[in-house]
């Protein structure tokens, strides 16, 4: 029987947090959504590796990056988190212009006052 909600693979290739979680660990689902200016985003692709290490800082269980598929420049982080404090510290400091996070802002419309960050609580899962 397929699943709908696939198990998070072994991470420890990517060196972010601890490797074979369980869902029952991800309290919850961070998105923080932006659209990149156009002219800037190979500028942007190329601060965004960056991220990578500013996210080991925190105990998170997973990161991805999507952009969207019918909306070219509009991207996505997904963050997974076992802890709300964990949220707001990440969001404070995710928010500030401050090392490279301000190149990153500079590249988005409307710089980091459009980003947008919303955080998911799971209540159902189908498995």
């Amino acid at each position: 029987m397929s699943k709908l909600i696939s198990r998070p693979r072994n991470i420890s290739a990517a060196p972010l947090a601890r490797p074979l979680l369980l869902w029952r660990n991800i309290v919850m689902k961070v998105y923080i959504e932006y659209k990149v200016i156009p002219e800037k985003r190979e500028q942007y692709l190329n601060l965004i590796d960056q991220a990578h290490q500013f996210y080991k800082k925190f105990p998170i269980h997973h990161f991805s990056i999507y952009e969207g598929v019918e909306q070219p420049n509009r991207f996505v982080e997904d963050i997974d988190l076992a802890d709300s404090h964990t949220f707001s510290e990440l969001k404070k400091k995710r928010l500030q212009d401050e090392g490279f996070w301000e190149e990153v802002h500079s590249c988005i419309e409307g710089n980091r006052s459009k980003l947008r960050v919303y955080a998911f609580r799971k209540i159902h899962s189908m498995e």
